[in-house]
């Protein structure tokens, strides 16, 4: 079975995946800032198997890149994956940009 890959594009899409199937969400991200992805899952069982920082070739110090969350889906059902971009010390402050998927497991 194939890996999905989720972009920015996709946000707030619900999509199809099957009990086992990896998928993988790739967010513009620049850590330099002090802004990271951050994800809340609701409503199933789903794992995650890696969190990388991908930064393009050639890119300097403090350029941006991009965070690939990559699960594995672990039961059916609705599966809700909120991520949010902030700073982890800004507790009570909300994230500058928000993405939302759904995942319709079989």
């Amino acid at each position: 079975m194939s890996q999905i890959m989720i972009t920015s594009a996709d946000s707030n899409k619900t999509i199809n995946a099957i009990v086992g199937q990896e998928v993988g969400i790739a967010l513009i991200e620049n850590p330099t800032t002090g802004y990271r992805w951050t994800y809340h899952v609701s409503g199933g069982d789903i794992n995650l198997v890696s969190d990388d920082y991908n930064l393009p070739k050639g890119s300097g110090a403090g350029g941006g890149g991009t965070r690939v969350f990559i699960f594995k889906v672990k039961t059916q059902g609705l599966i809700k994956l909120d991520f949010q971009l902030c700073r982890a010390w800004e507790k009570d402050i909300p994230g500058i940009e928000n993405f939302t998927i759904n995942l319709s497991v079989k």
